[in-house]
C-alpha cells in the first residue's frame, strides 16, 4: 500500500487469525477491569451494579473469538504454543476482573444468599488461576506445550497466583475459626478442591521461595493454614481424600515436617501484611505478556479451532 491508496481496507473478520488481534480482545477485557476496579474502589456495590458490571463482562467474553478463549490444555496439543499462552492469560485476566466484582461480598462473608453466591464465585476464580498457574509450571518444563516459549510467561502473573493463594487460605482459615466441628450443617464451597489447590500451590512456591520474598510467604501461609485446618476440623475430610488425588511428591499427608511448628512464627503472622480487601492498581506491566516482536513465533496456519 502506498501514499496514493487514500482507502482504509475493510477490517479482518473477528474469526480470523491474528497476531493483532489478541491485543484488541485482550484490551477490551481490560476496560471492563478497570470500570470495575474503579467503581468497586470507591465502596460496596448495590446488587443492581454488579449486575449491570457482571453483564458487561460476560458481553466482552462472549466477543473473544472461539481460537482465543482458553480451552483444556489436553484439547490444545496441536494449537500454537503462543496461542494457549495468550488463551490462558486472556483467563486469568478474566477470573481476576470476577473476582474483582464480588470481593467485597468475599471479604465479608457469606452471611445472606447473594453474600453466598459472591463467595463461591470468588473461591471458583481463585481454584480457576491456581489452576493456571499449576498447568503452566509444568508446561514450561523439557517436553512442555510451552517449553519453546517458557520465557515470554510474564513474571507479573505471580500477583495474580498469590492474590489466588491467599483468597484461599483466607477462605479456609475462616471457615475453620467458625465452624470447629466436622459435623457442622456448615460446609465450605468446593472445600476439597481448596485443600488440592492450596497442597499444589505450596509445591510451586517452595520451588522459588529461596529467590522470592512473595514465594516463601505464600509457601509458610499455606503450612500454616493446612496445619490449622488439620487440627480443627478437617482430619476427617483429609482422611477420605483417594491416595491419588494428590500427586505423591506434594501430597501433605507425606510431606516430610509439613505439619511441623514453625519455630518463632505464630500461625496469623503471615497475613498480617496482607490486606484482602485492596487489590493493587491495573498496572499496564501486568499485561505484558509478549517482549520484542508481537508477531514473533505467530503462525497463523496453526490448529486454532
Amino acid at each position: 500500500m502506498g501514499v496514493e491508496h487514500d482507502e482504509i481496507p475493510p477490517e479482518r473478520p473477528l474469526a480470523e487469525t491474528t497476531a493483532l488481534l489478541y491485543i484488541i480482545q485482550r484490551d477490551k477485557i481490560i476496560k471492563v477491569t478497570a470500570e470495575i476496579y474503579d467503581i468497586i474502589e470507591a465502596g460496596p456495590p448495590s446488587s443492581s451494579t454488579i449486575a449491570a458490571l457482571s453483564s458487561k463482562l460476560e458481553r466482552a467474553v462472549d466477543a473473544i473469538p472461539a481460537w482465543l478463549k482458553y480451552k483444556p490444555l489436553e484439547t490444545s496439543i496441536a494449537d500454537n504454543p503462543l496461542g494457549i499462552l495468550h488463551g490462558m492469560f486472556m483467563d486469568v485476566l478474566i477470573q481476576k476482573a470476577i473476582y474483582l466484582l464480588h470481593r467485597w461480598s468475599f471479604i465479608k462473608g457469606p452471611t445472606g444468599r447473594e453474600d453466598a453466591k459472591s463467595n463461591d464465585i470468588c473461591i471458583d476464580a481463585a481454584l480457576a488461576i491456581l489452576q493456571h498457574q499449576r498447568r503452566m509450571c509444568e508446561e514450561i518444563q523439557p517436553g512442555g506445550i510451552l517449553f519453546s516459549i517458557r520465557w515470554k510467561v510474564p513474571i507479573s502473573l505471580n500477583y495474580e497466583f498469590l492474590q489466588s493463594t491467599m483468597m484461599l487460605c483466607f477462605a479456609l482459615s475462616r471457615f475453620d475459626e467458625r465452624h470447629t466441628s466436622a459435623t457442622n450443617s456448615h460446609s465450605l464451597h468446593r472445600r476439597r478442591d481448596i485443600i488440592e489447590a492450596l497442597t499444589f500451590a505450596k509445591a510451586l512456591w517452595d520451588k522459588d521461595a529461596d529467590e522470592l520474598a512473595e514465594a516463601r510467604r505464600a509457601s509458610k501461609a499455606i503450612e500454616a493454614v493446612l496445619r490449622q485446618d488439620l487440627d480443627k476440623s478437617s482430619a476427617a475430610a483429609l482422611a477420605t481424600l483417594d491416595d491419588d488425588v494428590l500427586h505423591p511428591s506434594v501430597n501433605i499427608g507425606h510431606a516430610a515436617g509439613f505439619f511441623d511448628k514453625i519455630p518463632g512464627e505464630a500461625t496469623q503472622s503471615y497475613f498480617d501484611n496482607f490486606s484482602y480487601e485492596h487489590t493493587v492498581p491495573l498496572d499496564p506491566s501486568f499485561f505484558a505478556v509478549d517482549s520484542g516482536n508481537i508477531l514473533e513465533e505467530f503462525t497463523p496456519e496453526g490448529n486454532h479451532t
